[in-house]
């Protein structure tokens, strides 16, 4: 029975509560995250990323079933095919066996599965991007609320003996930076003062506020990134004698001096917060040289590069930087902490020109235009932009850019039915509603 025909308006809100609950959006979004929330699942009989990527795959299949496939995700789906085959394909040269085994059904699973569900799934119905976005946004508070805990209760997140054989200060931090543009797109859509943009600037402020704490100089950056970006879409504007600032600049400069003030609040309590301290500790390596500590950025991207120059055109197979910089081991981590250099130094320009083909299928209807007048999109691409410029060129490696790949295929995401229903009010001005209300009132 549609949620609609049901007698009383309790019956249709627990029906679409349930229809939510038990839905694609919500396994996946427990399959994107399982390895971040595993402290708080109950002992499985199977991995829970496995348990919950099959459990989702039936309702993917029921849609795709129903639906047909979507024409707009179709060339990006056929890039990533050819980009993974060919990843996949690089093993046959690769001298490593372990590592370039894990990174391909890596890559063929996990990073695809990714792909097609952002772009053939997802990218079909904005209700469900809205309402995958809503889990994405709940698994960032949850994860950010007990992560502050930790830290006001035991003084130290990162180093929380809780966490003993985890990186919890990477696996809880990045998707609370990724979740931050969630709050940061209603705030910055929000008409200036209201509710809405109150209430999506406190939770910012508090992604934030835990991001200080939790050690993480990448998913800083990246909230940091994903907060700064929306300038270059609105800039001042000179005209008719005149300079023109977009009214969201306030909301921007509220949340810089909050953060500041919160800074400071740091500094004069005697403490440093975490993430800052290691940002100086950083200046301090570079101004030393960078060259103390081998197994370090400065020393990978350099290696990376050595590593490309032996065969530029198909790389030395997939998995093989680590077989060369540890002089014939395998070490987990070890690579070159940037995809361009990654996918250059192991798989070639070849796999370069796939991976960047790729992104330009998925933006191919990018435009500053279309961030101005979609919420939904900018949402989307704000994480894409923090995703890509952080994350990826500094800190995982491919196979683990599940929630890249992800985003990729949401960009495919087809422009709203009718612009003058799904517009984004104008920060520098009232909504066209609001404006209509005021003439008929006068």
């Amino acid at each position: 029975m549609p949620a609609a025909a049901l007698p009383h308006p309790v019956f249709r809100t627990l029906k679409r509560l349930f229809g939510a609950l038990f839905s694609f959006e919500a396994l996946f979004a427990l399959f994107l995250y399982s390895n971040n929330i595993k402290p708080f699942l109950p002992s499985l009989p199977v991995d829970e990323t496995i348990l919950f990527g099959a459990a989702s795959l039936p309702f993917a299949g029921f849609l795709l079933w129903r639906r047909g496939l979507p024409a707009r995700g179709l060339p990006a789906t056929a890039i990533g095919l050819l980009l993974f085959g060919w990843l996949a394909l690089s093993m046959l040269w690769s001298p490593a066996q372990f590592l370039a085994a894990r990174a391909v059904a890596y890559n063929l699973t996990f990073n695809l599965y990714c792909l097609l569900a952002g772009a053939l799934v997802l990218a079909a119905d904005r209700l469900r991007v809205r309402r995958f976005l809503v889990f994405v946004l709940l698994v960032a508070l949850f994860l950010s609320v007990h992560g502050f805990w930790i830290y006001l209760q035991y003084g130290t997140f990162r180093f929380y003996s809780g966490f003993e054989g985890i990186q919890a200060y990477l696996l809880w931090t990045f998707p609370v930076s990724t979740a931050s543009a969630i709050p940061l797109t209603l705030a910055l859509t929000a008409p200036l003062g209201t509710l809405r943009q109150i209430v999506s600037l406190a939770l910012a402020l508090f992604f934030g506020a835990f991001l200080l704490v939790a050690s993480a100089r990448g998913p800083m950056l990246a909230y940091l990134f994903s907060f700064f970006f929306p300038l270059l879409i609105h800039p001042p504007r000179v005209g008719h004698g005149s300079l023109q600032i977009p009214a969201f600049y306030v909301f921007l400069l509220f949340l810089t001096s909050s953060l500041l003030l919160l800074l400071l609040g740091f500094l004069a309590s005697g403490d440093v917060p975490p993430t800052v301290e290691r940002f100086i500790d950083l200046l301090g390596y570079i101004r030393a040289g960078g060259v103390a500590v081998r197994f370090d950025r400065l020393s990978y991207w350099y290696h990376a590069i050595q590593f490309w120059s032996r065969s530029p055109l198909f790389g030395i197979g997939i998995g093989g930087f680590s077989y060369l910089y540890a002089f014939g081991r395998e070490i987990p981590g070890t690579h070159p902490h940037n995809v361009v250099l990654e996918l250059l130094a192991e798989t070639g320009l070849v796999g370069a020109f796939l991976f960047f083909t790729l992104l330009r299928v998925s933006l191919r209807d990018f435009s500053i235009r279309r961030l101005h007048h979609d919420r939904l999109y900018l949402c989307i691409f704000l994480m894409f932009v923090g995703l890509l410029v952080v994350r990826a060129m500094t800190s995982t490696d491919l196979a683990n850019q599940w929630e890249l790949f992800l985003t990729i295929g949401l960009l495919t995401l087809p422009p709203a039915p009718s612009t003058a229903h799904h517009a984004v009010p104008s920060p520098s001005r009232p909504s066209s509603d609001r404006r209509t209300r005021k003439k008929g009132q006068g």
